[in-house]
């Protein structure tokens, strides 16, 4: 089995890039569908990769993990950031009302 790349971010990679060669054809080639976590160029990496039958090849579309959580930890900072200010403001309300009485 051949595991060509036919499209890739790099197209000096096109056509040459061999999958069947790299960890992650050992993980994919005997299963119908899934999810491999798994090191592409360096990166922690995410794939998702699905066989059809006719034609006979495996469609595969990975991403850095990085991309792929970026949003999640912008929206884990705003919470955090949320959540002091919240904690300030409170804190700030109960040292300051016995005053003001």
């Amino acid at each position: 089995h051949k595991g060509l790349a036919i499209v890739y971010p790099d197209k000096k990679q096109i056509f040459k890039l061999d999958f069947s060669k790299q960890d992650i054809w050992a993980s994919a080639k005997d299963k119908k569908d899934g999810v491999i976590n798994t090191k592409l160029n360096g990166n922690d990496s995410l794939m998702a990769f699905k066989r059809l039958n006719a034609p006979k090849i495996y469609i595969s579309s990975a991403a850095d993990n990085g991309e792929i959580f970026s949003p999640l930890s912008a929206i884990a900072q705003g919470s955090t950031l949320t959540v002091i200010i919240s904690i300030i403001i409170a804190a700030l309300i109960i040292i300051l009302l016995p005053t003001l009485s």
